[in-house]
């Protein structure tokens, strides 16, 4: 859909305008503060809705606006302003036909028609993103899909903190190779030297009582056979020296112990902690190549546009490396994507352009079935639709050509 035919009374600074549309591109000439804007923001309030309106909309000194759009495939939209509210009417077949849900009507086929190319090219790189993501479906919500990677990239970053500590830690604890496997209680080891020691002193006391009683041993054959029953239950001598040595040595030889089950817990700790790192590591790849195989599905409106977390790319130069042209043409086809139904596109600061920039634009436009309108500032008083004072002071003629 294009525009045929625009009608502004009362709107803004435009006291009454009547402008019927030739070619693809429309220059709206004239100088500052004439009324040029006044007619960009009136197709746009015509067809945006309520929240596309002006605060102001009405004229100073009057008490009612009124734009009118006549679109090629037969749709009349007319808007009127009072002081109680805006009133939307739209109609086709030559008024036989009156939508009762006009602006639901309007929503479904009217795209971004405030996207405006030059704008675009001068917002900064994250903005260019969000206008861009307006138009492209990726497929993800990229504002959950960060949410996301910054949890993943926070727990990475916890679990490479516990690395670090734990690697610490284990750099710094002793391990002894010739510590005991087990702790050895310091007490039972005394009980066991103690009673190594009752045990011999027993003995040697049993074989001095059997020397005294030698000479003796006819008549005490009953009491040698019980001692000798007594001294079979001490047959062997405990070498009590080992176990003096390993008590003079159970503490430091249990602190070993407690070293290396101490090494151990943290080598456990340590590999446990390099894991989830490792495994997290994997998680956040896998997150972003998501969103990297989400890009890759993506139909972008222009062979070689895409965008990372700086900003949009063009041939994988940032958008703002690229040359003016290059910027232009990528612009205005965004535009024109956003546009798919009404293909109508406005250019706000069209001074901005050379001539050659001008050209560019019609080139496109016309290649794409699309129009352009676009203001400038020009006080010639003969480039195409020309506003004065709210009116319109010239007009092209049918045939003129305004630009190449």
């Amino acid at each position: 859909m294009r525009i045929v035919q625009l009608k502004a009374n009362n709107f803004k600074r435009l006291v009454a305008v009547e402008i019927t549309p030739d070619g693809d591109l429309v220059l709206l000439s004239g100088k500052n503060d004439a009324g040029k804007s006044s007619v960009l923001d009136a197709i746009w309030a015509a067809l945006g809705g309520a929240a596309a309106c002006p605060v102001k909309p009405i004229r100073e000194g009057t008490e009612k606006g009124e734009v009118r759009l006549v679109l090629d495939n037969g749709l009349v939209v007319e808007r009127t302003f009072t002081a109680k509210g805006t009133y939307l009417k739209v109609t086709a077949d030559d008024g036989a036909k009156q939508y009762t849900k006009p602006q639901d009507m309007l929503d479904a086929l009217v795209g971004k028609i405030a996207f405006d190319p030059l704008a675009f090219a001068r917002k900064k790189p994250k903005e260019q993103i969000e206008e861009l993501l307006k138009v492209v479906d990726i497929g993800i919500d990229l504002e959950q899909h960060e949410l996301e990677r910054r949890a993943l990239y926070d727990k990475r970053a916890d679990a490479n903190r516990d690395v670090k500590r734990l690697e610490g830690a284990l750099a710094g604890q002793p391990h002894y190779d010739d510590a005991p496997a087990a702790l050895v209680s310091a007490g039972d080891l005394a009980g066991e030297l103690t009673a190594a020691e009752k045990s011999n002193a027993e003995r040697l006391r049993t074989v001095k009582r059997i020397g005294q009683i030698e000479d003796q041993i006819r008549e005490l054959r009953t009491e040698q056979e019980s001692l000798t029953e007594q001294l079979a239950k001490h047959a062997e001598l405990i070498d009590v020296g080992i176990l003096k040595a390993r008590l003079a040595t159970v503490e430091v030889d249990n602190e070993k112990v407690r070293a290396n089950e101490r090494y151990d817990e943290l080598a456990g700790g340590l590999k446990g902690a390099r894991a989830a790192a490792a495994h997290l590591d994997a998680d956040l790849k896998a997150h972003d190549e998501k969103k990297e195989e989400a890009l890759g599905r993506a139909e972008f409106p222009v062979p070689g546009l895409s965008f990372n977390d700086e900003g949009v790319l063009y041939n994988g130069i940032p958008f703002a490396q690229c040359s003016s042209s290059e910027q232009l043409k990528v612009a205005v086809a965004i535009a024109m994507t956003a546009n798919p139904d009404l293909r109508v596109i406005q250019i706000r600061e069209g001074s901005l352009l050379d001539r050659e920039s001008l050209d560019v634009i019609a080139e496109l436009a016309g290649a794409n079935d699309y129009q352009v309108w676009a203001e400038v500032v020009d006080e010639s008083g003969n480039l195409g639709v020309v506003i004065e004072d709210g009116y319109i002071a010239h007009a092209p003629a049918p045939a003129e050509e305004t630009v190449g």
